[in-house]
């Protein structure tokens, strides 16, 4: 993957599918920086690198002075682990854009999907490069979003070379005198059946308006069973969990996602819309229930996602799914939403004793599965 090295890299969590933890628009960025700071005799370049998905480009940028700043924890611990697999020395891996300070030689960024995430980006990268500074950004060609040239033209002018195996890369002079970017502001979603506001940030999930499977959810959390202990597991924006406080207003909620952006919009839709005076709110970022060692829960409800950077898969959801198992109490429950196709209920049968189904739609299934297996 890498023109100065083999590496050994993995995805978090490990691909049970032969999923890789790089692309070809990550091949992309590594060649440009290899092609214009060559890694021999001395390292030549302080680098950001922006929206790594496993680590490959901390890895292969090595042993340049790197800073890779991304809002995913899963990100973050995939790149500890493919540093430590490849000795490729220390990163600053960070996730506040505050503490990223240029300047900086280059810049390899990853363009997301989402274009409010890519704007607040944009921001953060036009503080801290110079017009020296060497941006080059890069994405498979079905994952970024449309006029994407235009939309990294407002930090200077780009250029876009020709496509390589359905990945592209974009060179972006910086413009000292380009218009000042603003990140983009929240957008604030109604939901009337339960009196919800719900304020969403750049890149969070459902932002602009409640997915299907979401709503299909909240009109079965209208029967959820006494709980004093409450995770919304894989939370967004917190809509479910916020529904299972109004529902049960007496439970002590917890709130898990991997992206810091989605619990930054979790705090604030929490206290939007939940009494200050209820049990304990508590947040975690972390990839799924990785770092947490509290008490168990009796509920948990969650939402998980079928696809990881653009490539469909049920890794993740496993991963959920057996956090959940380990963290539930001896008569606690998993309730999960998911299209009926990816077929939930086989994985949660070979997890829980149990597993029925609580609420059907065409495209969608909710289903709690208690009594964990060994």
């Amino acid at each position: 993957m890498s023109p100065f090295a083999q590496l050994a890299l993995a995805r978090r969590p490990v691909a049970r599918n032969g999923l890789r933890a790089w692309d070809a628009a990550d091949e992309l960025l590594v060649g440009r920086l290899a092609g214009q700071f060559p890694a021999s005799p001395e390292p030549s370049a302080r680098v950001l690198i922006v929206g790594d998905t496993f680590g490959a480009l901390a890895v292969a940028a090595a042993p340049r002075e790197r800073v890779s700043w991304s809002d995913s924890a899963v990100a973050h611990l995939a790149t500890l682990d493919n540093l430590r697999r490849n000795d490729a020395g220390s990163v600053d891996v960070m996730a506040d854009a505050a503490q990223v300070r240029g300047p900086f030689d280059a810049v390899l960024w990853r363009v997301p999907r989402s274009l409010s995430l890519l704007r607040f980006q944009a921001s953060v990268i036009q503080a801290v490069v110079e017009p020296a500074t060497h941006v080059w950004a890069a994405g498979m060609d079905r994952h970024v979003p449309p006029r994407v040239a235009a939309h990294l033209g407002a930090l200077g002018p780009v250029r876009m070379d020709p496509g390589v195996r359905k990945a592209h890369i974009f060179t972006v002079t910086p413009d000292p005198g380009a218009e000042r970017i603003d990140p983009p502001p929240p957008v604030l979603v109604v939901e009337e059946g339960w009196g919800m506001e719900l304020e969403g940030g750049p890149g969070v999930f459902s932002r602009e308006r409640l997915d299907l499977g979401a709503r299909v959810m909240l009109g079965a959390l209208r029967q959820l069973p006494p709980a004093h202990t409450v995770a919304d597991l894989c939370c967004g924006n917190a809509v479910l969990g916020i529904a299972a406080g109004i529902r049960l207003p007496s439970a002590a909620l917890h709130f898990f996602d991997e992206s810091h952006l989605a619990v930054a919009s979790a705090r604030v839709n929490v206290a939007r819309n939940l009494s200050a005076d209820r049990p304990p709110v508590t947040f975690h970022v972390d990839d799924g229930m990785h770092a947490y060692d509290g008490a168990p829960f009796d509920l948990i409800v969650c939402n998980p996602p079928f696809h990881q950077h653009g490539s469909t898969t049920d890794d993740v959801a496993w991963q959920m799914f057996t956090d959940a198992r380990r963290h539930l109490g001896d008569d606690g429950q998993l309730w999960v939403v998911g299209n009926r196709h990816l077929g939930h209920h086989l994985a949660l049968r070979r997890l829980f004793a149990e597993c029925r189904q609580v609420a059907a739609h065409p495209k969608f299934v909710v289903l709690a599965a208690s009594g964990r297996r060994p």
